[in-house]
């Protein structure tokens, strides 16, 4: 979840992880890294997952379309992504990423990271496929 998931609402007074997990959902709130660190994180990760080609036209679509906003006033280019269709999807992916690099940061030993490379980062790919491919209902 993205790090305001754990900002408390004034009308319940609690945050809509809190809220979640008296669901029994639970969720890893990502750190609030800044944008351009998240699509770096998401450029690396990103290299290393596949993309059904079928199923992940619309996520493939989001990313090639995630772009920076031309700022006509001083003719150049935003700090800031370009707010459009393709947002949602890639700020997913990008969520994704980020949350994926806090899990680096753990100081697992080698063989810890290596099980949980073999097991895990296998199943965030296959997330990461089925997010893109369900890009535009985000």
């Amino acid at each position: 979840m993205p790090h305001d998931a754990a900002v408390h609402e004034y009308s319940t007074g609690l945050s809509r992880v809190e809220v979640a997990r008296n669901h029994g959902i639970h969720f890893t709130v990502v750190p609030d890294i800044g944008i351009n660190e998240g699509i770096d994180a998401a450029r690396n990760l990103l290299n290393r997952c596949w993309v059904d080609e079928a199923k992940g036209t619309k996520g493939i679509t989001a990313l090639e379309n995630y772009k920076k906003q031309w700022n006509d006033r001083h003719g150049c280019w935003s700090s800031h992504p370009l707010h459009n269709f393709a947002s949602h999807g890639a700020d997913a992916f990008r969520m994704l990423a980020v949350g994926i690099g806090k899990l680096i940061t753990k100081g697992l030993s080698a063989e810890e990271w290596r099980n949980l490379r073999n097991t895990y980062l296998y199943h965030v790919c296959l997330f990461a496929s089925e997010l893109l491919s369900n890009a535009q209902r985000i």
